[in-house]
């Protein structure tokens, strides 16, 4: 993280965790326009006339969607088809491409993805200390955009503008992603918390977690492949662009395979903290591999954990599945806002 944007944070009242996010005291999560510092998230930039040719090879989303006015997300995978990471891209006004991800898989996607620049005219660069994001969130969102900038929002999920050098994407009906030059993001930062409540950057992830966008941590990396992630219900498969990395697994899981394992969204009451990566177990499971793996959890407001887990699709059905062990605590699932394709496991 920026030490001059985290300084400004510590005096604007946050503390940070283990993980370098930012945490503020409880607040009133029922306010109309939330703020939460999204710095957590690391960024590439991405330039040079080869660039959109050499991600085209690499991600599991068509390239040629992405433009100045729409994002997109977007997995990089292994050759066996597991996904390292997951991406949300934007595009500059210049064709500059910001690729982001937690800030612990920046450095090991930038080596992964200068393995394919060999001659082509492409460059990835670690911009994360330059380019700062911040959340908005709720249902006064884009009257606080208005006022503070003088501009309308975004309008539709996935839509992008550049206003004075800085991003503002529309991240669902009631979110909005800045990002923001350095140089700005004090300024910034006071001007929108005139208007919004700071928050924990949990409050941002567990927003994701609710719409069943998934993250892909460390901890997770290469555990999925990416329909276990329900990337192709979010539009970051394309099926018909061609050969990417894993494209041929992928495929094949799409049109041949069965898919036994899906991601659910879900709630724990437990007292300790769920991790990414952290295994659920079901008396349903026949796998011996246990039922699944936890892919992201924070604290909900009303107490305990909300959550998002790959699970075996009949463990799911059968609504018995346990955090850590058989005997751990109780997991309720349900499915994600976009529904399923029809059930296959």
């Amino acid at each position: 993280m920026n030490p001059q944007w985290q300084a400004f944070l510590l005096t604007q009242g946050a503390s940070f965790d283990a993980a370098g996010r930012a945490q503020f005291a409880a607040s009133d999560q029922h306010s109309e326009c939330l703020l939460a510092d999204l710095s957590w998230l690391g960024t590439i930039s991405a330039e040079g006339a080869d660039t959109s040719e050499l991600l085209q090879g690499q991600l599991t989303s068509d390239v040629r969607e992405l433009s100045d006015k729409h994002s997109l997300l977007a997995g990089l995978c292994n050759p066996k088809g597991r996904v390292l990471a997951c991406f949300r891209l934007f595009q500059t006004s210049g064709g500059e491409i910001l690729l982001q991800a937690p800030g612990l898989r920046i450095q090991p996607m930038l080596k992964r993805l200068g393995m394919f620049v060999l001659r082509a005219d492409a460059r990835f660069t670690d911009v994360s200390d330059e380019r700062i994001s911040l959340g908005l969130m709720g249902e006064n969102v884009s009257a606080v955009i208005a006022s503070v900038f003088g501009i309308p929002a975004p309008d539709n999920e996935n839509d992008v503008m550049e206003h004075d050098g800085m991003l503002l994407a529309r991240i669902g009906a009631d979110r909005v992603q800045l990002i923001v030059p350095a140089a700005r993001a004090q300024a910034c930062w006071q001007q929108l918390s005139q208007q919004a409540t700071p928050v924990s950057s949990d409050e941002w992830s567990r927003r994701d977690i609710l719409a069943g966008l998934p993250t892909v941590y460390d901890e997770t990396s290469e555990a999925f492949v990416p329909q276990m992630l329900n990337l192709q219900r979010v539009e970051a498969i394309s099926f018909t662009k061609g050969c990417y990395t894993g494209q041929e697994v992928v495929a094949r899981m799409q049109y041949l395979g069965k898919l036994k394992r899906r991601m659910y969204i879900g709630h724990v009451d437990t007292d300790q903290r769920p991790q990414a990566g952290d295994e659920v177990f079901s008396p349903d499971s026949a796998s011996g591999q246990g039922a699944g793996k936890l892919v992201d959890a924070r604290p909900a407001p009303q107490g305990g954990y909300d959550l998002l887990a790959v699970v075996e699709v009949k463990s799911a059905q059968a609504d018995n599945v346990h955090l850590g062990s058989l005997d751990g605590a109780l997991i309720s699932l349900h499915e994600p806002p976009y529904g399923f394709e029809e059930e296959t496991g």
